[in-house]
Parts: structure tokens; C-alpha cells; sequence
């Protein structure tokens, strides 16, 4: 006798998840911060002086390749909140994730003055419950083995055999023209300065394993952009959450094809899958904080929000020039460098090679090419909503852009086709 399986309602199954997310990446942070941080000080000390000697809180590592500028403000933020041990509260580390600052005028100064427990009463406790923080049980842990650099070099390691691996599958499942159009908007994503920067690895790794989901698995898309949504949620700190929701859209199309009307539903659908992961599970960050602090922080928060949508960027940023066209200007411009119009010169070559050895002459009327077209979209719409945060921030925004370049890029590669075919 056959046993019928259960199909639960797909908006139950996210409202579910979600909530069960939220409650397994609190008590995951909790255990974060239950771990001891003594022998994480002097990797912490040696961290900091690490960025002193990078100077700048934005350095730009490498002028030839776009992208170069590493977020060391973000980084030593984020050394500074695993390193907190100040409080016994656990729970309220947790809700808080507050760090210790001094009166000191580099960031990276401060890092390494909370790394000696003597300074701790002269430091002021600053809270930063905005995000849910999801690195603290990866980065906690890590700091009592590994300082700064040590961790870069093992993120970059598994950075780097994760995208090979994901090329690979790219390569046999959809040829070399996508192959070629996906590692075309790697170099412009720059993985060589995102496994350098913990703020900009999450998104990395996101990105990477929802395409490898969609590739390699039998689970439905829709839980897939709902868990991507979720951890992007989890881990990111405003950076750029909708490059995995682009990139993963893009390889939905390549690997999904039924009709127009269908697909564009699927679109919407996975979308929404995506931003409801997302959304509803930063809000249980603001809701359990609110709950275990006491403190209605949604108020703060509705606040910051707004100004990161229409906040004057004069205030942060000195620049009068503002408004959309400015935004955009600022996130092209972190496209500019020697090696970008040398890179899209080879890149139009081996696509133009390619066509020739295929005999890719006829123009192929690929209903799915609207699609992608739709998809490009998507990071001219965000720049749009978060004006402020695209302006006054585009070494991290600008990487919304590589939706919109492997998208164009995907078009060209489905847009010839062989009189044969």
C-alpha cells in the first residue's frame, strides 16, 4: 500500500522555516558568545595591527583589477563585536552584539585596545543589534586559532575551490559561452578582495552555493531563494543581499525553460521567495531584541532605515553631486580600472571565436532573453529604493552591478544560434 506524501502549503512552509531559522541562528550566535575569548587576544592584537598597517579603513589593494577596495572598517568592526566578553550576559550580548570603543580616532586603534581586559573600564559599549551578526559562531571560534591574516588565506582557499568547482559544473552543463560570461562577472565581482573582507565572503558564499542548489539539486526553487534570502539575512551586513537573488535567477532561466507566461511567474514567485526569507527574518532579529532588551529598538531601526533610503548623502559623504544618476555614477565607477576594458575586449573575442567555430549566425528568438532583460533590471531598481546607502557606500553597491553584467552577457551567449540547430 502506497503511502501518500504530505504536500504543505508553500506559504505555511516559508512562514515555518523562517521562524524556525531565526530561532536555531539565535541560540547559534548565543553558543557564539558562550565561548571563551582569552586566547583569542593576542590573534585580535595582532589582527588590528594588521589593519594599521593597511592605513586606509578603504584600501585599494590592487589598481589594476575593479573592485580592489577592501572594507577594513567593516572587518575591524567585526573583530571588535566577536572579541566582546566584557558582559557574563550571554543573552544580552546576543540581542546587543555590542563592542567596546575608546577615545581614539582610528577604528583599528580601538580594535586593539579592547584586545587588553585593564582598558575595559575606560571603554563606552556600543550597541549594533541592526543585523543579526551570523558570523559570530564562525569568527569567535576561528579568533582563538587563526589572527586576521591566517583567516584570509584559509577563506581564500575554500573561496577559491568552491568557485572552481561551480565553474566546472557551469561548464558541462551549459557550454562554454555561459562559462565564459560567468567568469567574466566573477572578475568583476573581485574574489580575490571579497575573501579578504569577512563583510563581503557571506555574500561570496551565498551566491555560490544557491547556483550550486539550483544545478545540482532536486529541491524545489522556491526553498532554495527562501533559504538564500534567509542566510543573506543571517550573514550580511547590507553589502549587496541581492547579488545571490540576481546570479541565482539567472541560472533558474538557463536550467528551467517551459513558456514565457510560466517562467515569468516563476520569476516573481521566487523573487518573493527570496525577499520574504530575507525581510521576515531580520525582523525577528528586531522583535526578539526588542523583547529580551526591553527596549522598542524598531523605532531606531524605521528611522535608519528611511534615512538609508532618502538620507541626505552630503551629511556622510561631502559630495554635493547627488541624486540617481549620481548614485549610479558612483557604482560605475568602481567598475573603472586598467584591466576592465582588456578583460571585456578578450571576453567579446572568445564569444565572437566561439560563434564562428559553432557557425552561430542565425538570431535566436529566445523568449527567455525578455526575461533576463527583466532580471538586469533588479539592481537599477534597489539603487533606486536604497539611494542613500548605493551613494554614500558603492564599494559594497557596485557588486549589485554583476547582475545586470551576466544577464547582458547571458543574452549574448543565448542570443546566436546555429542555422542547424
Amino acid at each position: 500500500m502506497k503511502v501518500k506524501k504530505t504536500h504543505i502549503n508553500p506559504i505555511l512552509y516559508c512562514i515555518i522555516a523562517t521562524l524556525l531559522s531565526a530561532l536555531i541562528g539565535f541560540f547559534l550566535i548565543l553558543f557564539g558568545y558562550t565561548l571563551n575569548t582569552t586566547k583569542s587576544k593576542p590573534n585580535i592584537r595582532q589582527s588590528s595591527l594588521i589593519l594599521l598597517q593597511e592605513q586606509d579603513i578603504y584600501p585599494k589593494i590592487n589598481r589594476i583589477l575593479p573592485g580592489s577596495k577592501r572594507d577594513n572598517f567593516s572587518t575591524s568592526l567585526m573583530l571588535n563585536i566577536s572579541n566582546f566578553s566584557v558582559s557574563t550576559n550571554a543573552l544580552l550580548n546576543t540581542a546587543n552584539n555590542p563592542r567596546t570603543e575608546y577615545n581614539m580616532s582610528n577604528h583599528h586603534a580601538n580594535l586593539f585596545m579592547s584586545s587588553f581586559d585593564d582598558n575595559i573600564k575606560s571603554a563606552n559599549i556600543i550597541n549594533y543589534p541592526r543585523y543579526w551578526h551570523g558570523y559570530i559562531p564562525i569568527l569567535r571560534p576561528l579568533l582563538n586559532l587563526f589572527n586576521l591574516n591566517e583567516i584570509r588565506i584559509i577563506n581564500q582557499i575554500i573561496g577559491i575551490i568552491l568557485l572552481l568547482i561551480t565553474l566546472i559544473i557551469i561548464y558541462k552543463k551549459f557550454g562554454t559561452k555561459i562559462a565564459l560570461s560567468f567568469m567574466l562577472t566573477i572578475f568583476f565581482l573581485n574574489p580575490l578582495t571579497m575573501l579578504k573582507c569577512p563583510s563581503f565572503s557571506s555574500i561570496y558564499y551565498i551566491s555560490l552555493l544557491t547556483i550550486l542548489a539550483i544545478l545540482k539539486t532536486t529541491i524545489k526553487p522556491y526553498k532554495i531563494f527562501l533559504f538564500a534570502g534567509i542566510l543573506t539575512s543571517f550573514f550580511d551586513l547590507l553589502t549587496a543581499p541581492i547579488v545571490p537573488l540576481g546570479l541565482a535567477l539567472i541560472f533558474f532561466c538557463l536550467n528551467n525553460k517551459t513558456n514565457l507566461k510560466n517562467d515569468f511567474k516563476q520569476i516573481i514567485k521566487l523573487s518573493l521567495s527570496f525577499l520574504f526569507g530575507f525581510s521576515f527574518m531580520i525582523l525577528q532579529k528586531w522583535i526578539i531584541t526588542s523583547i529580551i532588551t526591553e527596549n522598542n529598538i524598531l523605532k531606531d531601526i524605521y528611522g535608519s532605515l528611511i534615512w538609508r533610503i532618502n538620507g541626505d548623502t552630503y551629511i556622510e559623504t561631502g559630495i554635493t553631486d547627488k541624486g540617481y544618476i549620481a548614485t549610479l555614477k558612483r557604482n560605475f565607477n568602481e567598475l573603472k580600472s586598467q584591466s576592465t576594458l582588456i578583460v571585456l575586449a578578450i571576453y567579446f573575442f572568445l564569444i565572437s571565436l566561439f560563434s564562428l567555430l559553432k557557425k552561430d549566425f542565425i538570431i535566436n528568438k529566445d523568449y527567455r532573453i525578455i526575461l533576463l532583460l527583466i532580471i538586469a533590471s533588479i539592481p537599477f531598481i534597489w539603487y533606486s529604493i536604497f539611494q542613500n546607502h548605493s551613494f554614500v557606500h558603492p564599494i559594497m553597491s557596485y557588486r549589485e552591478l554583476t547582475i545586470f553584467i551576466f544577464a547582458i552577457t547571458t543574452i549574448i551567449s543565448l542570443g546566436l544560434k546555429s542555422p542547424k540547430a
